[in-house]
């Protein structure tokens, strides 16, 4: 609860024994009894003005810092889902072999037809 509220909820107590002492003309009451009720009344205003929460425009907001996550142990449903999503190293590319690798040995011919292959692709 805001602070201000029971001190407003004071003043206004101090106001209506002001009011009902007047009004109903009691007899032992003076007018200072009167007068320093109301005046009671007012100070408790004031305190409660100055005692209630500040809503400036020009008030610096402050930012709290995000918590580094890397103190923080993953649980299992994290883990599982790093495994998933962890990709597969790429596998290098073997050489095929080629024609003139074959048992026979190879001959002048072979060796063009090779050569004319690879310059096509």
């Amino acid at each position: 609860m805001r602070s201000d509220y029971p001190l407003y909820i004071i003043a206004l107590i101090c106001f209506i024994i002001t009011a009902v002492a007047y009004f109903a003309n009691l007899s032992g009451v003076t007018e200072l009894y009167l007068y320093g009720l109301v005046v009671l009344g007012i100070i408790f205003i004031g305190l409660g003005y100055v005692a209630r929460p500040k809503n400036t425009a020009f008030q610096k907001h402050t930012i709290q810092p995000v918590t580094p996550a890397a103190h923080i142990a993953p649980t299992k449903q994290v883990a599982e889902v790093e495994d998933k999503l962890k990709i597969a190293p790429k596998k290098t590319a073997t050489k095929k072999p080629t024609k003139t690798s074959s048992k026979k040995p190879a001959t002048k011919r072979t060796r063009k037809r090779a050569t004319r292959s690879k310059k096509k692709t």
